[in-house]
């Protein structure tokens, strides 16, 4: 038996990132404005609204997040980034850093998706 088509699914995949920086205040949750796409296969992040990435497939998804802090003096800052899922936060990271040390380490983690 011969195959003679073989078929692709689209996998949801986008990529995005923030334009320019943004400022936070100290002691608040400001969502990060991950505002440019580079790409964006399925059409599912919202670049402009939310910055929200909501599948339109029920499906395991790997996100990866990382933002860069600058502290305002030479003493010992702390930062903590969440990944939200249906509005609560799913995966935490705190991270404590000084002025020089500003790349966050990075959160992967898998999210079970569900219509």
């Amino acid at each position: 038996m011969a195959i003679t088509k073989v078929t692709r699914h689209s996998i949801p995949a986008f990529l995005a990132f923030s334009a320019a920086q943004q400022d936070i205040s100290d002691n608040t949750f400001t969502k990060v404005q991950f505002n440019t796409e580079k790409y964006d296969v399925d059409g599912t992040y919202d670049n402009s609204t939310n910055y929200r990435f909501t599948p339109a497939v029920a499906g395991k998804y790997n996100l990866y997040a990382q933002v860069g802090a600058y502290g305002i003096s030479n003493t010992s800052q702390d930062i903590t980034i969440d990944i939200y899922k249906n509005g609560s936060s799913y995966v935490q990271q705190d991270k404590d850093f000084q002025i020089w040390l500003y790349k966050m380490e990075a959160l992967i983690h898998s999210i079970q998706a569900q219509q």
